[in-house]
């Protein structure tokens, strides 16, 4: 480890159930998900509700495994409760609106309003996300108001963008749902917080997507943006976010996103992994090539979910791939 790297664990909170009685499958769904009122519709013999979920309080991510059919009613839903079906049938009814969804479609519950839903053996995967942090997300991207937010469609743009979708669903729930995985840091836990709230916003439709162009958010003086490359530098090993690093710059998040482009041509998000990831080199170069130290674990420690990805980055970047920066001598 780094000489001050804040690896604090955020706690992972489990939950399961595999039952086959209808209050309890209720009770569940009211306490992970929302208000429901719910009533088996087909029972095949030996046939069980089982679900795990597992919550960082920031996400929570979870699979669910229904052989009963059900029909429910929910309470109007507060928080974005994304589902990616792996197959079985789903029927969700919204006034007027329905919506029929199979095997490999991606899908959002509305919110403010009571749902009717159809389940048929089905299984899914699930990740869930606050309001408040997809306005918040979208107010730094577009400068889109949190009461302007609008979602036009509850299914993804695109095949190509629910299949990306799906991926980032099921990376939630390879880290999170494993009784054997650690928790991930606080910065590892940000940062997929973070990814899947900007990647929600590119793949579903919103007014985040369509708004008109608006002006620039004004001038920003060269020292600010400096200010905000010094406090990134300095908790490049933090879950910060966009809004402290502009709290720290003394301008707001959307102004600071100009100025960064205009002076380091990147955002400063884009700028926090690109130091994050130099921490990474050092910190692999530094290391005893026959030591236990491993990539994977590099790349949790500095916001990596996936070793991948951050091969990917890190060949990119350096020209090299991290497994032979590891193993080459420091003699």
């Amino acid at each position: 480890m780094m000489p001050g790297m804040d690896d604090a664990v955020t706690a992972v909170h489990r939950t399961r159930i595999s039952t086959q009685d209808e209050a309890e499958t209720e009770e569940f769904i009211r306490q992970m998900y929302v208000g429901t009122r719910l009533r088996f519709i087909g029972t095949p013999d030996g046939a069980r509700f089982t679900a795990t979920i597992a919550d960082l309080t920031s996400i929570a991510a979870g699979e669910v495994r229904s052989a009963v059919d059900y029909h429910a009613v929910t309470d109007p839903f507060d928080h974005y409760l994304f589902l990616s079906i792996r197959y079985g049938r789903l029927r969700v009814t919204n006034g007027h609106d329905e919506a029929l969804l199979q095997a490999g479609d991606n899908y959002f519950y509305p919110l403010g309003a009571p749902l009717g839903v159809d389940l048929f053996d089905m299984k899914l995967r699930t990740l869930q996300l606050p309001a408040g942090r997809i306005a918040e997300t979208a107010e730094q991207l577009a400068g889109v108001r949190p009461q302007d937010l609008r979602f036009d469609s509850t299914q993804p743009l695109s095949a190509a963008l629910s299949r990306q979708w799906s991926a980032l669903v099921a990376m939630a729930g390879s880290i999170l749902l494993p009784d054997d995985a650690p928790g991930p840091d606080q910065l590892l836990a940000e940062e997929i917080t973070r990814t899947a709230a900007v990647t929600a916003l590119h793949t579903f439709p919103n007014s985040a997507l369509t708004v008109a162009y608006q002006p620039g958010p004004g001038w920003v003086a060269a020292a600010a943006v400096r200010r905000a490359a010094a406090f990134i530098q300095a908790h490049a090993d933090e879950p910060i976010t966009l809004d402290q690093i502009a709290t720290a710059a003394g301008v707001g998040g959307r102004a600071l996103q100009y100025a960064f482009r205009r002076h380091i041509d990147a955002t400063p998000i884009g700028y926090l992994r690109r130091i994050r990831l130099e921490r990474a080199d050092q910190e692999l170069r530094a290391a005893d090539p026959a030591g236990p130290l491993t990539v994977a674990e590099v790349a949790r420690r500095w916001g990596w979910a996936s070793s991948r990805q951050f091969a990917v980055a890190y060949r990119q970047r350096f020209g090299i791939l991290p497994s032979h920066t590891l193993r080459r001598s420091t003699v």
